[in-house]
């Protein structure tokens, strides 16, 4: 009953709208989506000295691409290492002393009082490195927040702030924007199967089976074609009341960057013995 069932969608998807395999192929209208959208924001405030790339330019995860003074910073960080390294040295002192108490106890020359005391500022000093060392942490990372990389490639919009200028975080901190187009996402819609109720068919899991097992060429105008095949991911949850129409999601490899969001394109089934094999 599975397989008849796969069979009947299979057949309803490539057959709505109704056209004959001698006549013009059932082609689907398409909009192209950004895979990944990432605002850059800044994570320290400061003042801005230098932007390093170019509005439009393609940018690489981890490129440098804004720099903040850092010499606020670099101060805490020298300060921050300076109590750190006082705090090791007590500690070392408090604990070369509880050794020597130790020697005395075991021997039974050391009154109870002062072995406890020194025991405990043991304790007392190795809280206080771990403390200094937090801080330290802490101030080494607001050093390296001041210099912003990229944190996906893509297309880098203009910097939303000027060199020399002072930048909250928050959402106030925004910096810029990188959208990423290989690959880019392109949703469209397919024509709901209303036989699917007549037929009494609820297992809507074979239409996820189909989407998985067919690419799609696209088209960019009707001569002009993609190099690259897409290949379905996801089909929306819900139909959309006004289409009768199920919104289905492919991603396509772009490297040159052809595809940008926003376009309009056309989607075509490629017949099954034409599609390539998943892994």
């Amino acid at each position: 009953m599975k397989t008849w069932n796969r069979r009947v969608f299979c057949f309803l998807l490539l057959t709505i709208p109704t056209v004959s395999q001698s006549d013009e192929s059932t082609v689907y209208n398409g909009r192209v989506e950004a895979l990944n959208r990432v605002d850059v924001s800044a994570q320290v405030e400061g003042v801005i000295t230098q932007i390093h790339f170019q509005p439009g330019q393609q940018v690489e995860q981890g490129d440098l691409l804004f720099s903040f003074d850092d010499l606020e910073f670099v101060h805490k960080t020298r300060a921050a290492k300076a109590v750190a390294q006082k705090a090791s040295a007590l500690f070392n002192d408090a604990k070369q002393e509880y050794d020597r108490n130790q020697e005395l106890k075991e021997r039974g020359t050391i009154a109870d009082t002062r072995y406890f005391k020194s025991k405990a500022a043991v304790a007392i000093a190795a809280a206080a490195v771990a403390e200094t060392d937090s801080r330290l942490e802490a101030a080494q990372i607001e050093l390296e927040r001041t210099q912003v990389f990229a944190p996906i490639s893509g297309i880098i919009s203009p910097a939303l702030v000027s060199r020399g200028s002072f930048v909250e975080t928050g959402r106030k901190g925004v910096l810029a924007t990188i959208v990423q187009l290989d690959p880019v996402r392109i949703a469209y819609d397919i024509p709901f199967p209303d036989r699917l109720v007549e037929l009494g068919i609820t297992d809507l899991t074979t239409i996820d089976a189909y989407a998985e097992t067919v690419d799609l060429v696209v088209k960019l105008t009707p001569d002009w074609q993609h190099p690259e095949l897409a290949e379905p991911t996801f089909l929306s949850a819900d139909v959309d009341p006004d289409t009768k129409s199920l919104t289905a999601w492919a991603i396509v490899a772009n490297p040159t960057r052809t595809l940008r969001p926003g376009m309009e394109v056309q989607v075509e089934p490629l017949a099954a013995e034409n599609s390539a094999p998943k892994q």
